[in-house]
């Protein structure tokens, strides 16, 4: 039997193992998953920033929920417009913030 280490490392070996050899379909699935975790990370930012500072949001608050405006369900051009109305507003508060 491997011991705890032994068997943690070959673990590790048969997941670069896998990495090493994935077929394009594997390495677009795997992409769209991060995308997909990203997107869910950003609306969860957004509403915990909503929830804890509702009425003293600062920059990255507002970029949050521009964010979480930009990727929620369909796009209209209301919701585009409302993701652009919080990005400036994270802008207005620091001019120099790139994700905004």
């Amino acid at each position: 039997m491997l011991s705890e280490r032994a068997s943690g490392r070959a673990s590790v070996d048969r997941f670069m193992a896998i990495v090493r050899i994935s077929p394009p379909c594997r390495i677009r699935s795997q992409r769209a998953l991060a995308r997909s975790l990203s997107i869910e990370l950003i609306q969860a930012e957004s509403r915990r920033s909503a929830t804890d500072r509702p009425r003293n949001p600062d920059a990255v608050d507002f970029n949050m929920r521009g964010w979480g405006k930009f990727y929620e369900g369909p796009r209209s051009k209301t919701e585009i417009a409302q993701a652009k109305d919080l990005f400036d507003s994270a802008l207005r508060l620091d001019p120099d913030n790139v994700d905004a």
